[in-house]
C-alpha cells in the first residue's frame, strides 16, 4: 500500500514537471483559379479550385 502511494506520488511529481507541447495546427486553404497563392507552411494544404473548361458545340 505504502508502494502505491509513492507511485502515485511520483506520477503527480512527473505530470507537474513534464513539458506540455500543443501539436501543429493542421489547415486547408481553398482558393479560386485567379486567387494569389497564400503564405503557407508545412502545415497547410492549398487547393487551387479551377474553372470548368467551356463546350464548344
Amino acid at each position: 500500500m505504502k508502494f502505491d502511494k509513492q507511485m502515485d506520488r511520483m506520477k503527480r511529481r512527473l505530470d507537474d514537471i513534464t513539458f506540455t507541447q500543443q501539436p501543429p495546427t493542421l489547415s486547408m486553404k481553398i482558393i479560386g483559379e485567379n486567387d494569389p497563392e497564400p503564405d503557407c507552411n508545412q502545415w497547410n494544404l492549398v487547393v487551387r479550385i479551377e474553372e470548368k473548361p467551356r463546350l464548344v458545340n
